[in-house]
């Protein structure tokens, strides 16, 4: 599974976490006046985040290492975080694919034989 770049970052809560911490801990520093509320909004996004991730977890057990398709090549946070066996397409999700997208689906369900696309 290759990486390279991605903005997605978010896709996996507990890099989100970790980057709020650090915008919480800057901000903090910049208006130390403000400390207090900086603090309670983060514990507030913790929990979400931490509540959210461990719903996708169980949800994602039902698929375990079922390949599965991207719809986009930006998921690789999430499949890293997630441990999931996926391969990505890049398909607009305003547009219907073409011909030759549809192709090439076909080719790569040859040796990654996926039943369910993220999109």
């Amino acid at each position: 599974m290759g990486f390279g770049s991605a903005f997605t970052t978010w896709l996996d809560p507990k890099l989100a976490v970790e980057q709020a911490r650090a915008i919480t801990d800057a901000l903090s520093q910049r208006w130390p006046e403000h400390k207090p509320q900086f603090e309670a909004n983060f514990a507030e996004l913790e929990k979400d985040l931490v509540g959210f991730d461990l719903a996708v977890e169980q949800t994602l057990a039902a698929v375990a290492d079922a390949p599965l398709l991207f719809s986009h090549p930006v998921y690789q946070y999430f499949e890293r975080r997630y441990g999931l066996n996926g391969k990505s397409v890049h398909w607009e999700p305003d547009e219907t694919p073409t011909a030759e997208q549809w192709t090439e689906l076909e080719a790569l369900q040859k040796t990654h034989q996926a039943r369910r696309m993220i999109w």
